[in-house]
C-alpha cells in the first residue's frame, strides 16, 4: 500500500474546524456546539431577549 502525503493550505479558522471534527470522531457536532468553539459564539438561552 502506498501512503500519500499531499500539503494543503488552510485558512486558520479552516485548521480549527478540522480539529473541531478529529477530536470528536463518530460525534455529531450542533450548530451551536461549533459556534461556541471555533467562533467563540456563546448562546446564553437563559437571558434571552424577548
Amino acid at each position: 500500500m502506498k501512503e500519500l502525503s499531499i500539503a494543503i493550505e488552510l485558512t486558520a479558522k479552516e485548521y480549527i474546524l478540522l480539529e473541531l471534527f478529529l477530536k470528536n470522531p463518530n460525534r455529531l457536532l450542533s450548530r451551536q456546539y461549533i459556534a461556541e468553539n471555533a467562533w467563540d459564539i456563546s448562546f446564553d438561552t437563559e437571558h434571552q431577549r424577548n
